[in-house]
């Protein structure tokens, strides 16, 4: 999913299902909870994860926007590191700021090294970009997040329902 900036800029945002299972060995996964995000902004390229809760609160921000109901004016989500800003919200187009500012430290991550020689701030960074969207924009972004959502977890639980059963399920 591409978010399309002024000034030729964009977000590539896309989501992909992660087997947790592979990784921690840990097969009792009741359902999926998380999805792997995969975000460049500029010349940047974060791989992290993002909750499904947040996926769905954004995609509901959008159908608000689209229907011109009332919406914060600022949408936090990844412990505050991703947002969405209402900067202009006109009935015929949205002016949005989509931030990703990993400066946010994130509660539970302690400490980190740096190679010597190499600043912080050359790391971690605030960078965003400006979205002016019409109805039509609106649309096309919650369309295309709600089919990239339905996409992954369909993937994950054709993965999940292949696991073996265990006792008390």
């Amino acid at each position: 999913m591409i978010f399309k900036g002024l000034n030729h800029k964009h977000i590539d945002f896309s989501l992909e299902y992660f087997d947790q299972a592979e990784l921690t060995g840990f097969y009792t996964q009741l359902e999926i909870t998380g999805l792997s995000l995969y975000l460049q902004i500029e010349d940047a390229l974060t791989m992290t994860s993002i909750l499904v809760s947040e996926v769905e609160k954004i995609i509901n921000w959008f159908e608000k926007l689209l229907l011109n109901e009332p919406v914060e004016p600022r949408l936090l989500t990844m412990n505050d590191q991703f947002y969405f800003d209402l900067v202009e919200n006109n009935s015929d187009s949205k002016l949005i700021r989509i931030t990703h500012d990993n400066t946010v430290p994130v509660p539970g991550v302690g400490g980190y090294s740096l190679a010597p020689g190499t600043k912080k701030e050359d790391f971690f960074k605030k960078v965003f970009v400006d979205c002016e969207m019409n109805s039509m924009e609106i649309e096309r972004v919650v369309k295309k997040l709600r089919a990239e959502l339905d996409i992954e977890m369909e993937i994950g639980w054709k993965v999940e329902s292949k696991r073996p059963k265990w006792e008390g399920e």
